[in-house]
């Protein structure tokens, strides 16, 4: 061991380690992504449409697609899930697709001219 060098272990952390503990972790909630799975799924989207120009508009037209199925099958009033878990699933899935189209779209889903009727 080098002479002189302090060896440190959770026991030995002064008084304040708590508090700064908190502080860390109450940071590290302010930075972090909200939903980290659906932010890599753009990223990854997005970085394979950059290097294939020409799927942008076939992409596009199936996540607007998706989009008006799922729309369709939580407005049919026919369509009725048996457990209110799925329905909770389905309006989840819809809101991803809402934010890839967005990611994906060159002008977004949130303008008149788009595909989904938001």
């Amino acid at each position: 061991m080098l002479e002189g060098a302090s060896v440190h272990s959770f026991t030995d952390l002064d008084e304040d380690s708590d508090s700064n503990l908190y502080v860390v972790n109450k940071v590290s909630l302010f930075y972090a992504e909200a939903t980290p799975m659906l932010r890599t799924l753009s990223n990854v989207i997005s970085q394979f449409l950059n290097k294939h120009k020409r799927l942008v508009d076939y992409a596009i037209d199936m996540l607007s697609t998706m989009v008006k199925v799922c729309i369709r099958m939580l407005e049919t009033p026919t369509v009725q899930f048996r457990k209110q878990e799925t329905h909770l699933f389905m309006l989840r899935v819809l809101v991803s697709l809402i934010i890839l189209y967005d990611h994906v779209h060159p002008n977004g889903a949130f303008v008149k001219t788009s595909n989904i009727d938001i």
